[in-house]
């Protein structure tokens, strides 16, 4: 998994700790991946941004940064921050790490950062007529956005997505629904927007939110100079894996506590409700364990069982 991040400027100022903020919330994100770190930034309207990432933790990178990020005589309208845990592609080449970049010194000029594994890459780079030029599977991703937008990426890529990326000044914001999302808008100082992987991220900045909130499941959010704007539904048309939604997490319908497990049961083995519906057949009841008596045991002064 990866973290995912950022800050988007609504009206002429922002928070005083705005800059502080952002360096916290990257820091926080480096619990969902510390192979390598990066930043976009967007100063002015009408710019091109500047990426600045490297194959380390945030920590490493962060101070730097997040000051160069915030040097101009404005704050910047956008920041895009990504904290990687690699799957595929070498960190040691800077092109597999986020946030990736395309024609970043033209008006079209793209940034993307994404949490999750595309499975299906060099079907995607060919459908397009793509040439890969990294390692990374989030290359398939780019290659969409810079195609068809989110309508693109929902009919071609196969697994799980959480995804950010700039069209100019404005910033796109999606999730097939497996991987996490939160949007948070400041309650005052200027106004403005942070998303990041989860709330706990968000709160981590030490910010006052008015509102916060979960992404809807292949639902595009667009943040612009005038503000937050709910876009259409794209939904994913290719699937490698079982759909388990990530709000599931820590709820007991999965194994394991946040962490999604596809594998099939053991033959006759028991499975969870969630497990059933997934594979189509009704779970078998669990067996219980026998309670046992404590009894107290002066001799080693504390409760044995029996």
């Amino acid at each position: 998994m990866c973290g995912v991040g950022g800050y988007y400027r609504i009206g002429p100022r922002t928070p005083s700790d705005t800059r502080a903020a952002v360096r916290a919330l990257w820091l926080a994100l480096q619990d969902r991946g510390t192979h390598a770190a990066g930043l976009a930034v967007l100063g002015e309207d009408g710019g091109t941004p500047a990426i600045i990432k490297a194959g380390a933790p945030a920590s490493h990178i962060a101070k730097l940064a997040t000051g160069a990020a915030f040097a101009g005589h404005l704050p910047p309208r956008w920041i895009m921050l990504h904290t990687r845990h690699a799957t595929s592609g070498s960190t040691a080449n800077n092109l597999n790490n986020h946030p990736l970049g395309a024609d970043v010194d033209g008006p079209a000029a793209v940034c993307l950062v994404h949490n999750g594994v595309i499975s299906n890459k060099a079907d995607v780079l060919q459908t397009l007529k793509v040439e890969a030029s990294r390692g990374v599977d989030s290359e398939a991703a780019l290659a969409c956005v810079r195609a068809g937008g989110v309508a693109k990426v929902a009919e071609l890529c196969a697994g799980s997505l959480a995804l950010v990326w700039n069209v100019g000044a404005d910033i796109h914001l999606w999730t097939c629904g497996s991987n996490p999302l939160v949007l948070g808008c400041l309650a005052s100082g200027g106004g403005g927007w942070l998303w990041a992987s989860t709330r706990a991220h968000l709160e981590a900045t030490g910010l006052t939110f008015g509102q916060i909130f979960d992404a809807e499941p292949e639902r595009e959010y667009i943040l612009t100079p005038a503000g937050l704007r709910r876009g259409k539904i794209y939904r994913q048309k290719r699937q490698t894996v079982a759909a388990v939604r990530w709000q599931d997490y820590g709820t007991g319908s999965l194994r394991t506590p946040g962490r999604l497990d596809f594998s099939r049961p053991k033959k006759g083995g028991p499975i969870t409700a969630a497990e059933a519906a997934l594979l189509g057949k009704p779970p078998k009841p669990r067996k219980r364990g026998k309670l046992r008596r404590q009894r107290w045991d002066y001799d080693l002064g504390g409760w044995v069982y029996d």
